[in-house]
């Protein structure tokens, strides 16, 4: 047991580490950082630990409105995987949320994610965004 939390605590250490340098990155170098992280993120949505699932998916939906060029499609792939089959209701709706966020970009192209702190904030403002959509396109 104690093994385990110590391997959780090492892998959201690395999760926040490795995402404090990819978003503070230069513009030669950020391809290179993105591809390499993404097996992180990847990894950290693999977890055991609900909360490292959590944190995962709210910084990839950070990473798709920072690099929205960049081909995500295995995170994408991921999220889709845990809507479905998510281990608790709330990593179910918040990767049904992301997910939504990844495949229909050009919905929340401007969306501001302002609130880092505060997931519940952007994903109330995916929500928003897809109530109005919805009826601004009836």
């Amino acid at each position: 047991m104690k093994a385990l939390r110590i391997s959780t605590l090492a892998i959201v250490i690395s999760i926040l580490a490795l995402s404090s340098t990819l978003f503070a990155s230069t513009p030669e170098t950020e391809k290179t950082k993105v591809e390499k992280n993404l097996k992180n993120f990847l990894l950290a949505m693999s977890c055991e630990n609900t909360g490292v699932v959590e944190s995962s998916i709210i910084i990839c939906v950070e990473l798709k409105a920072l690099y929205p060029q960049y081909d995500l499609k295995k995170v994408e792939d991921k999220l889709n995987s845990l809507a479905v089959d998510g281990e608790t209701p709330v990593i179910r709706y918040r990767a049904l949320l992301a997910s939504l966020y990844y495949s229909n970009y050009p919905i929340f192209a401007n969306l501001k994610i302002v609130d880092k702190d505060n997931p519940e904030k952007t994903f109330r403002a995916i929500i928003d965004r897809i109530e109005n959509y919805r009826v601004a396109s009836n």
